[in-house]
Protein backbone atom coordinates (compact mmCIF):
# COMPACT_ATOMS: atom_id res chain seq x y z
CA UNK A 1 0.00 0.00 0.00
CA UNK A 2 2.73 2.61 -0.76
CA UNK A 3 3.31 2.43 3.69
CA UNK A 4 5.92 1.07 5.60
CA UNK A 5 4.72 0.53 9.08
CA UNK A 6 6.19 -1.67 12.40
CA UNK A 7 3.75 -3.60 14.35
CA UNK A 8 4.35 -4.44 18.12
CA UNK A 9 3.26 -7.97 18.97
CA UNK A 10 2.53 -7.98 22.71
CA UNK A 11 2.07 -11.88 22.04
CA UNK A 12 5.18 -12.55 21.19
CA UNK A 13 7.78 -12.92 24.27
CA UNK A 14 11.02 -11.65 22.38
CA UNK A 15 9.09 -8.67 20.55
CA UNK A 16 9.67 -6.31 23.15
CA UNK A 17 13.05 -6.01 22.94
CA UNK A 18 13.25 -6.11 19.04
CA UNK A 19 10.63 -4.40 18.43
CA UNK A 20 11.01 -0.60 19.10
CA UNK A 21 8.61 1.14 16.81
CA UNK A 22 5.20 1.48 17.03
CA UNK A 23 3.25 1.02 14.23
CA UNK A 24 1.88 4.64 14.31
CA UNK A 25 5.15 6.43 15.26
CA UNK A 26 5.70 7.75 12.07
CA UNK A 27 2.30 9.24 11.58
CA UNK A 28 2.86 11.02 15.21
CA UNK A 29 5.90 12.26 14.30
CA UNK A 30 4.78 14.25 10.84
CA UNK A 31 2.85 16.43 12.81
CA UNK A 32 2.48 18.41 9.84
CA UNK A 33 0.95 15.95 8.11
CA UNK A 34 -2.49 15.29 10.20
CA UNK A 35 -4.99 16.70 9.27
CA UNK A 36 -9.22 17.01 10.77
CA UNK A 37 -10.39 16.59 7.43
CA UNK A 38 -11.77 13.29 6.16
CA UNK A 39 -11.89 14.91 2.73
CA UNK A 40 -8.90 15.62 2.42
CA UNK A 41 -6.86 12.48 4.04
CA UNK A 42 -4.95 9.65 2.11
CA UNK A 43 -4.83 7.68 5.24
CA UNK A 44 -7.16 7.18 8.08
CA UNK A 45 -5.57 5.42 11.32
CA UNK A 46 -8.43 3.58 13.91
CA UNK A 47 -7.71 3.99 17.28
CA UNK A 48 -9.28 1.67 20.25
CA UNK A 49 -8.98 4.12 23.34
CA UNK A 50 -4.86 5.21 22.66
CA UNK A 51 -3.94 1.63 20.51
CA UNK A 52 -3.56 1.69 17.20
CA UNK A 53 -5.65 -0.90 15.20
CA UNK A 54 -5.39 -0.15 11.92
CA UNK A 55 -4.90 2.29 9.20
CA UNK A 56 -6.09 2.06 5.79
CA UNK A 57 -5.05 4.64 2.57
CA UNK A 58 -7.65 6.73 0.83
CA UNK A 59 -7.66 8.20 -2.76
CA UNK A 60 -8.93 12.34 -1.75
CA UNK A 61 -9.95 12.52 -5.12
CA UNK A 62 -11.77 9.65 -5.37
CA UNK A 63 -12.45 8.33 -2.16
CA UNK A 64 -11.10 4.77 -3.03
CA UNK A 65 -9.65 2.77 -0.06
CA UNK A 66 -7.39 -0.03 0.68
CA UNK A 67 -6.96 -2.06 3.08
CA UNK A 68 -4.63 -4.88 3.75
CA UNK A 69 -3.84 -7.11 7.44
CA UNK A 70 -0.47 -8.71 7.80
CA UNK A 71 -1.99 -12.09 6.59
CA UNK A 72 -4.57 -10.67 3.96
CA UNK A 73 -4.05 -9.56 0.90
CA UNK A 74 -5.07 -6.16 -0.59
CA UNK A 75 -8.76 -5.27 -0.74
CA UNK A 76 -9.78 -2.91 -2.55
CA UNK A 77 -13.36 -0.87 -2.08
CA UNK A 78 -14.92 2.03 -4.16
CA UNK A 79 -15.91 4.34 -0.51
CA UNK A 80 -15.65 4.17 2.97
CA UNK A 81 -19.42 3.15 3.27
CA UNK A 82 -18.58 -0.16 1.74
CA UNK A 83 -15.21 -0.76 3.68
CA UNK A 84 -17.52 -0.28 6.88
CA UNK A 85 -19.54 -2.89 5.82
CA UNK A 86 -17.18 -5.63 5.73
CA UNK A 87 -15.25 -3.76 8.69
CA UNK A 88 -17.63 -3.23 11.23
CA UNK A 89 -15.06 -2.93 14.08
CA UNK A 90 -13.76 0.05 12.78
CA UNK A 91 -17.07 3.09 12.37
CA UNK A 92 -17.10 3.39 16.42
CA UNK A 93 -13.50 3.68 17.33
CA UNK A 94 -11.24 6.85 17.23
CA UNK A 95 -10.20 8.18 13.88
CA UNK A 96 -7.05 10.43 13.10
CA UNK A 97 -6.54 11.53 9.15
CA UNK A 98 -3.39 12.12 7.76
CA UNK A 99 -2.75 13.27 4.21
CA UNK A 100 0.32 12.94 2.13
Amino acid sequence: MGLDLWIYDPYTPDAEENDTVHEDLAFQEMAENYTSSYSDSSVISYYYDSMLMHSIRRDPNTGEIWSTTDIGEVKHYNNITDFYHDNTQYPGMTRKYYRF
